[in-house]
């Protein structure tokens, strides 16, 4: 565990100095509004299309919860999703479907001495960096921009890596920004005012606090509760994203080839399907602008 914070310290080192790189902004800024919410609808298309494989197998659960949000979110998107959890708890435990909780606690900071290892730090750390850029943040820029929020991409790497550098020593791997976190606080259904919407954040402030008990919460419900809470809780995010990826017909391949590639899955080197997508959906929008200037 020591080698391994020491490779954390080493990727956030790795951010701090990404943070310092300016064209990275740039880059951030030219993608088409398109080809990021075809990247964001991607990934989110797994977590709802999950919800189906679990009707499957566990009906009962599932098609109950489902048509009570379908009628639910009719009132309210934001405590609908409040109300489907709290109904899915019941219900799971009602069939019988729950394990057994163990003890619930608080919390708890433990410090890690780092150990600087070299094959440690490049075989964990490097890793790392490139996997939390590739495949968190630069997503998560994108669903940023797909939600007309501005992208101060160095505030943004400067800010996770210094609080990265200081939880690495308690165990905790790269602070970053998650395309799946970013799409439930950047969403209307986060919140009607787009300015209120950082709200959530305390909320994980919260949700540190309980981890443990959290985490022991969770582990005791079934699979196909916390499927469909997923993909319900989703939802909303997936239908505005899908929605403006294709908004723009001009753009409509190069976001159906973004959406098709992230949602397959598919990974290559240790990068997931989004950052695929995402250079694949550039790639073909590029080469669409390049074949209409040239026929200007």
């Amino acid at each position: 565990m020591g080698e391994a914070v020491g490779a954390f310290l080493l990727t956030e080192a790795l951010i701090l100095m990404t943070a310092a790189f300016r064209p990275l902004g740039t880059l951030i800024e030219r993608i088409p509004t398109t080809i990021a919410s075809a990247m964001l609808a991607g990934v989110l298309f797994a977590f709802v299309v999950a919800i189906f494989d679990q009707l499957r197998s566990a009906p009962a659960l599932v098609l109950p919860l489902v048509i009570a949000f379908v009628v639910l979110r009719l009132y309210s998107p934001i405590w609908a999703v409040v109300a489907i959890l709290a109904l899915g708890v019941v219900l799971a435990h009602q069939l019988g479907m729950t394990n057994p909780i163990d003890e619930l606690r608080l919390a708890s900071f433990v410090w890690v001495k780092p150990v600087l290892e070299p094959a440690t730090l490049i075989g964990l750390g490097l890793p790392l960096y490139l996997v939390t850029m590739a495949s968190q943040n630069l997503p998560g820029f994108a669903v940023l921009k797909a939600s007309d929020y501005p992208v101060p991409t160095r505030s943004i790497l400067g800010i996770t890596g210094l609080a990265s550098l200081v939880t690495a020593s308690f165990g905790a791997h790269t602070t970053n920004i998650a395309a799946i976190i970013a799409s439930l606080c950047t969403g209307p259904d986060a919140h009607p005012d787009r300015d209120k919407r950082w709200l959530c954040g305390p909320v994980y402030a919260i949700v540190a606090v309980f981890g443990a008990s959290l985490v022991t919460l969770f582990a005791s419900f079934p699979e196909a509760l916390i499927a469909t809470i997923a993909g319900i809780a989703l939802t909303g995010p997936f239908v505005a994203a899908l929605s403006t990826s294709i908004a723009d017909e001009e753009d409509r391949f190069a976001a159906v080839t973004t959406f098709a590639i992230t949602a397959s899955g598919i990974q290559a080197f240790g990068i997931g399907s989004a950052f695929w997508g995402l250079v694949a959906g550039l790639t073909v929008f590029g080469l669409d602008q390049a074949v209409k200037r040239r026929a200007a």
